[in-house]
């Protein structure tokens, strides 16, 4: 999923980090543009639990826990970096199967 949030400005980049969400020390779950106003590009997320320190997916199988739990994920990271989600503008979601949408507009 990519989220947009804020005005762009392009003096300042960082990477936001969240403990548990990085899946390798080369990823980033966003990278956050502008200094006081900014923008936050998110990364794509699973329904990794970043409690755990195992890389399964919480409810693994289950289209509607699965979602959850990355929309809890992507809720954290948009956090983390500084915003909240009603400042989201844009976000993409990519799924497998056509009866996924029904679970993700639902949440």
């Amino acid at each position: 999923m990519v989220f947009e949030t804020g005005l762009a400005s392009s003096d300042k980049t960082h990477n936001a980090t969240i403990s548990g969400l990085s899946a390798s020390p080369v990823y980033s779950p966003a990278v956050v543009t502008g200094n006081v106003s900014k923008m936050i590009f998110v990364s794509g997320q699973v329904a990794l639990d970043p409690l755990s320190n195992t890389k399964d997916l919480v409810g693994a199988g289950d289209v509607a826990l699965e979602t959850k739990q990355t929309l809890e994920n992507l809720k954290a990271v948009v956090e983390k970096s500084g915003s909240t989600m009603s400042e989201v503008i844009k976000g993409k979601y990519f799924k497998r199967k056509r009866a996924c949408i029904a679970y993700m507009e639902a949440l």
